[in-house]
Parts: structure tokens; C-alpha cells; sequence
């Protein structure tokens, strides 16, 4: 495939969602304020499933108008900070009960995650619901109310391959707190020939430095073991590590990334190297990614000064549900070689389409704006596009990619082209994430999406 599934910025929401059960109360005026009076799961509740509906029962009916994704808002951190969460709303009058449903919009979470090395790592550990400027009908206003609700994490991914046997595997190490501290690739059953037994070959890990609120502010790439022959001390090697600040509302704001340790031979020193776009910022507005800016060094090849140069830059739309619709990659600052300007030069857009439920059915990137010159019409250019296949609770069950028009020269047709790849996915009766399985052969009928298709490879997760 032309692109990488990362697995932290693809694997499924595992979560818990509770709120505090409110008794009457007292607003400013002295006289009786609404509050909400159960919900389900209750606060500090674990291991809620992805699939199951969130409800929250208010005491007084609610006006219709305050019930919004501004004065209800979900949103998820993970060991990369703060996310906005794809959800719907719906209100009942007649049980005085609003319905929280997760889409699981998981493509759309990609677009936007900034996890671009860690493989496993859990999508998220901890939920909020924020409740405020919601109204009765007599319009009094609920006492603001935030809930929290905590997700099981993944402990290991197995890699097999066609035959059934473990390629490699994944396990992440978690501390006290249940932060990730480490996850670590093994690539070898070790000299007893058994596979999860303590000589397994370990061939990387990362080690996550973590502030507290769990969030990653060093990540760092150790590939070789070092002088004490010993795995997981002070001593092993690094390869290169990346550094995260974050704002106030704990979403990432900027990414430096550091492949070297400069003329002192010392990590984590002022002279260490960066990749060539070493430097991300990114800007949010609404709990969502609006822009995401790389910057080179510039002539006096020294970061975080004047002369820094923007390299190129992703800017995101939303729609009124706020629903990523097109990421747009510009490359050039145009004529008046001010970056960020109307000018700009587009390098290529995403698209993504989506049904009536608000999940993700199709994404597909465009490179040129055809001989209209204008992006977003008939005659783009397509590079490719990805077609997402959803359970009715919105749950992804299988991902394909088509490169070509076919045949008939047009896109979206029956004869495009299909990568000769897709991937499927599995989950238990809650919703949890059970297998990822790749096929890359339509098997003895010559026909895809088949049950004699042929496995590739597939991967199990474990809780």
C-alpha cells in the first residue's frame, strides 16, 4: 500500500464513560437547578465497550437547542495529549435522556494524530465529558459538570504470519500511573526456540519520558543493546528520539525531532541533530487540528531562531457536525513568497466522504486540479483512494485501496483498479479490537472479498 496503517492511529476506542449521580442543587438564584440525575456507565466505571451507547438522564426536560456537541463535549487523551472524539447526540424528551454514540471514526482520527512511531499504542486512556449551557425548558441553566471515564489498555499485538506462526510482536510496559512507559518490538523466539519466554530477541523499543498527565514529552528510540548486555537499562543505544510540548487544554503543539547527537556526542545536548523538517507546530481550534506547519533550521542552521523556515504545511476542514472533511498540503508560498497566504501552491488534498450516520465510507487524495485549475471539481487528478466498510455501530470491518481508474478511464467505477490488498478487521460483542487480518490474493475463484481469499498476514490483540 502506498501508505502505513499505524497502528496507534488505528487502533479502536476501549473505554468507560460515568458521571456522577446529582441530586438537587442550588444554581446562583437560589432556586432549583437542573442537574443530571444518572447516566450510564457511572463515573470512574471501566472497561465499557466501544459499541455500547453513553446515556445521561437530566432531572428537569431539556431544550432541544442546548443539546450540541458545544455544550456536550467528548473528548479522549491519549499518551500524545488531548483528541477530539467522533460522536453523535440524539435527545429523548419523554425519558429526559441524551444518547452519546461513538463513531469510531478512526480514519479521521489518523489524518490528524501526530503517534508517527509508536506501532501499539493504545488509542486512548482517559475520557471527558464536559456538560455546561444546557437549559430546561423554564431556562434555567445545569451547573456545569465534567465526567471522567477510564479505557483498558493493549498489553501485547501478536504478528502472524499466513501459516498460523508468530512472526513478531508488540508489548507495551505501562507504570504505576498506567502511563506508557515502553513498547518494544521482538523479533525472535531467543535461543530456547519459545516464543514469550524471557530470552525473546528484542529489536527496538521506545522509552516515553511522561509528564503528569501521562502525556509523552520525550519519546526515545533505543535499537541495540548496550556495554552492560543487558536490555532496558541506561546503557542501550539510541537511535534518535522526538520531543512534545503541549498547550494549555493538553493538545500538542509542537514536535522536534532529533536523529543525532552532534559534534559533543552526548543525547539529549543543544548541539544534536534534526531530521530535515525537524520541527512541527500545530494549531488547534475547537478541539480540532486546523494547521500543522514543518519548519527547517534556515542559513544559520540553528533551531528556534529568527531564520527558521517554514517547509510546508497541512490545513484541515470541517464540516458543521465537525467532521473532517479535506486536508489540503501546500509545498510552495506562491508569488508573493509569504507562506500561509492565499498564493500558496497545493502539493495534493484528501477527501473524505461519509454516510448518513457520519461514518467515514471513503477517502481519496487528489494531486492536480485539472484544466479548470480549481481543486475540489470533476477534473482533479486521483491518486488514489481508500474504501472503508462499516458494521451498522460504525465499526471499520474492512479497508481497500484502488490505484487506477481501469479501463473505462473513470474513477469510482466497477472496473477501477484494486491494489490486490485489503485488510479486515474483527471485534468481540463490545467492540473491542480482536484481529487485524491483511489478505493480498483472491484465492481459487479469482474473485475478492471471497472466503477462499488468502491471508497474508494477521495480527491479535490482546488486553
Amino acid at each position: 500500500m502506498k501508505k502505513s496503517i499505524i497502528l496507534s492511529c488505528f487502533i479502536m476506542v476501549f473505554c468507560m464513560i460515568g458521571c456522577t449521580g446529582g441530586g438537587d442543587s442550588e444554581d446562583e438564584t437560589g432556586t432549583t437547578g437542573l442537574t443530571v440525575s444518572t447516566s450510564y456507565p457511572t463515573d470512574g466505571d471501566i472497561n465499557f465497550g466501544p459499541t455500547e451507547e453513553i446515556t445521561i438522564t437530566f432531572s428537569e426536560s431539556i431544550d432541544p437547542s442546548t443539546i450540541n456537541k458545544d455544550n456536550i463535549f467528548l473528548y479522549a487523551e491519549y499518551a500524545f495529549g488531548r483528541i477530539y472524539v467522533s460522536y453523535s447526540l440524539t435527545y429523548d424528551d419523554y425519558t429526559r435522556t441524551v444518547t452519546i454514540r461513538r463513531t469510531h471514526d478512526l480514519n479521521t482520527d489518523k489524518a490528524t494524530y501526530f503517534t508517527y512511531t509508536q506501532v501499539n499504542v493504545p488509542a486512548y486512556f482517559k475520557y471527558t465529558i464536559t456538560i455546561e449551557d444546557v437549559t430546561d425548558l423554564s431556562g434555567k441553566t445545569i451547573i456545569p459538570q465534567t465526567i471522567l471515564f477510564y479505557c483498558p489498555q493493549f498489553t501485547r499485538v501478536i504478528n502472524y504470519d499466513q501459516f498460523s506462526n508468530v512472526v513478531r510482536y508488540y508489548q507495551n510496559i505501562y507504570d504505576s500511573n498506567d502511563f506508557l512507559e515502553k513498547a518494544v518490538r521482538y523479533d525472535g523466539a531467543g535461543n530456547d526456540g519459545v516464543w514469550f519466554t524471557s530470552d525473546d530477541e528484542v529489536d527496538y523499543y521506545l522509552h516515553n519520558e511522561n509528564d503528569s498527565n501521562g502525556y509523552c514529552t520525550r519519546e526515545i528510540w533505543r535499537d541495540g543493546i548496550g556495554p552492560d548486555g543487558i536490555w532496558f537499562t541506561s546503557d542501550d543505544e539510541i537511535s534518535n528520539y522526538n520531543e512534545y510540548s503541549y498547550n494549555m487544554n493538553g493538545e500538542i503543539e509542537n514536535a522536534y525531532y532529533s536523529v543525532g547527537t552532534g559534534d559533543d556526542r552526548i543525547w539529549f545536548s543543544p548541539d544534536d541533530l534534526s531530521s530535515a523538517m525537524g520541527l512541527q507546530i500545530i494549531n488547534w481550534d475547537d478541539g480540532r487540528v486546523v494547521l500543522n506547519t514543518d519548519y527547517r533550521s534556515g542559513p544559520d542552521d540553528v533551531w528556534f531562531t529568527i531564520d527558521d523556515e517554514i517547509a510546508g504545511y497541512y490545513e484541515y476542514t470541517y464540516d458543521i457536525e465537525k467532521n473532517l472533511t479535506v486536508t489540503t498540503y501546500f509545498n510552495d508560498e506562491g508569488l508573493d513568497g509569504i507562506w500561509q497566504t492565499y498564493d500558496d501552491d497545493i502539493a495534493n488534498k484528501s477527501f473524505y466522504v461519509r454516510d448518513l450516520n457520519g461514518y467515514l465510507t471513503m477517502h481519496f487524495r487528489t494531486t492536480n486540479s485539472g484544466a479548470d485549475s480549481t481543486w475540489g471539481t470533476s477534473d482533479d487528478t486521483i491518486y488514489y483512494y481508500d474504501k472503508y466498510i462499516c458494521d451498522p455501530n460504525g465499526l471499520l470491518i474492512r479497508e481497500d485501496e484502488y490505484e487506477g481508474a481501469g479501463f473505462d478511464g473513470l474513477w469510482f467505477t466497477v472496473d477501477d483498479e484494486f491494489d490486490n490488498e485489503y485488510t479486515a478487521y474483527t471485534y468481540n460483542l463490545t467492540g473491542e479490537i480482536q484481529q487485524k487480518t491483511t489478505y493480498t490474493s483472491a484465492g481459487t475463484d479469482g474473485t475478492w472479498f471471497t472466503s477462499d481469499d488468502l491471508v497474508y498476514s494477521y495480527s491479535i490483540y490482546e488486553i
